[in-house]
């Protein structure tokens, strides 16, 4: 029998979802979902604020959030690339943190289609959609991996590899990395 939350208790739930780790990464999602009071989302979104968390407001319960989706969808298609052997799993990480996320890092995805224009992401997305996979499970090459027990760092093993001698020092580069990012961050909130 599934339990339900008196109306009192609810109207003070919240779905609060970090990105980890969430000491570096900003991002708080807040579900906002129509069940608690104006003011009392408010005092949670602006205690969010004053911990230098970025909130976002999540409008509806969907699947995922809205980080997840975007994520996953941009991950589909990097696994699918990664599979048909478009490119090297090193070139398809390097086409996206130096091409879309390295933009994306500075300006949201809707504030880019603005400044490229609206009229040429239409006419690229009517010709490339076609393309792009839209499989509705996890690629067959990452299930391969996971059953073979490549499950990435932790084992040594996954689209890269990792011996013993070098994970410590992926692992610290990799968290450097985003030190650097929530320094540079700071910057893109002071403008206008």
């Amino acid at each position: 029998m599934e339990a339900i939350l008196a109306s009192e208790r609810q109207d003070r739930c919240m779905v609060s979802h970090w990105y980890n780790p969430a000491y570096l990464i900003p991002i708080a999602e807040l579900s906002k979902f129509g069940n608690m009071p104006e003011e009392v989302f408010q005092e949670v979104y602006d205690l969010y604020v004053a911990c230098e968390k970025q909130p976002v407001r999540v409008l509806k319960d969907i699947t995922g959030m809205v980080a997840n989706r975007i994520l996953h969808a941009q991950a589909r298609e990097c696994f699918y690339l990664a599979e048909i052997g478009a490119a090297l799993p090193e070139d398809i990480d390097k086409a996206l943190k130096y091409g879309p996320c390295f933009r994306n890092a500075t300006t949201g995805m809707l504030e880019v289609a603005d400044m490229g224009g609206l009229d040429v992401w239409l006419a690229a997305e009517d010709n490339m959609f076609p393309a792009l996979c839209n499989a509705d499970k996890a690629c067959d090459a990452m299930r391969k991996l996971v059953a073979e027990g490549k499950i990435g760092i932790k084992s040594g093993q996954g689209f890269f590899d990792y011996p013993e001698e070098v994970r410590a020092k992926a692992q610290d580069e990799f968290y450097k990395r985003l030190i650097v990012q929530l320094k540079a961050s700071k910057y893109y909130e002071r403008r206008a």
